[in-house]
């Protein structure tokens, strides 16, 4: 990949992942208030890791899977225990 494309592929990237939470955080503040936190963030996580190993497997192949799920593990642990 060149440079201008990398670039340029990690903006839309993080212009994606801001859309996304405002979007989840206007969707749990009406319409998923009666859904339990744990379990929202539960499937939040859950889509999350999905799309990024979706994602990392076109660049870096089965090598991705199991230090993604681990880390994506490790955060909602993290975000849980919040709870």
């Amino acid at each position: 990949m060149n440079t201008a494309f990398s670039a340029n592929f990690g903006r839309i990237v993080i212009v994606l992942a801001v859309l996304l939470q405002a979007i989840g955080k206007v969707m749990f503040g009406t319409w998923l208030s009666d859904i339990p936190s744990p379990l929202f963030v539960l499937i939040s996580f859950s889509l999350t890791a999905a799309l990024f190993l979706t994602l990392s497997r076109q660049g870096v192949g089965e090598q991705a899977w199991t230090p993604l799920l681990l880390l994506n593990a490790a955060t909602a642990f993290t975000f849980l225990s919040f709870f």
